[in-house]
């Protein structure tokens, strides 16, 4: 029932991100999949927090540079359940910042799926806020199919 509550909260509270001081340059879907290197429907099946004193370069993970200091990201394994836009290379897990007001993150859950944007410039990193067009998705939703289709027939035009 709580994941129930909380699902319903973060529908309901995505779409007013904007107004809190997330300012995304492309908005157009299909602007937005014809960048990317990847896009993918995915089930997240892990998420762990990497603190920014555990991100350093010895380690071999990327942190997030925001300005001059790393911050804390959020990193997660998925399964991938169907590509739109088969990325060149490999990606196992996806990174964003934690989830907060604002800052453009998407809320990264186990067992919730997702439609990842990947760019292959961001190396190890394969940052996937809000304004690379990544987004939770509900299969209940009355508009899942639809927004399948449509990024399907993006990948057909390409």
């Amino acid at each position: 029932m709580f994941g129930l509550r909380m699902l319903v909260t973060l529908s309901l509270a995505t779409p007013m991100l904007s107004s809190f001081g997330c300012t995304c340059e492309e908005h157009d879907p299909q602007v937005l999949f014809k960048n990317a290197d990847g896009v993918f429907l995915a089930r997240v099946t892990d998420t762990k927090l990497l603190d920014k004193q555990s991100l350093s370069p010895m380690g071999g993970t990327q942190s997030f540079t925001a300005g001059p200091e790393s911050a804390d990201t959020v990193e997660a394994k998925f399964l991938v359940l169907e590509y739109f836009k088969k990325p060149v290379r490999e990606i196992r897990e996806v990174h964003d910042l934690p989830y907060g007001i604002g800052n453009c993150s998407i809320p990264l859950m186990s067992g919730l799926q997702y439609v990842f944007f990947t760019s292959g410039g961001t190396g190890k990193w394969n940052y996937v806020g809000m304004c690379t067009g990544s987004s939770p998705v509900n299969p209940q939703s009355k508009d899942y199919s639809a927004l399948l289709d449509k990024l399907r027939g993006y990948g057909k035009t390409k």
